[in-house]
């Protein structure tokens, strides 16, 4: 969520943004869970997300 207010709402986000937030999810042992929508996790897994 953080990266997309750099972005805007017009532009991608560029890979360094990507990354960043790949290396979060990591940080809080989320990255398995990468391509689940967040409705679809828990609300501890949702509170670890954000």
């Amino acid at each position: 969520m953080g990266r997309y207010a750099k972005a805007g709402i017009v532009k991608s986000l560029t890979n360094e943004d990507k990354q960043k937030a790949l290396n979060a999810l990591k940080l809080v042992d989320m990255d398995h869970m990468l391509e689940r929508p967040i409705g679809h996790l828990s609300g501890g897994q949702q509170q670890r997300v954000l």
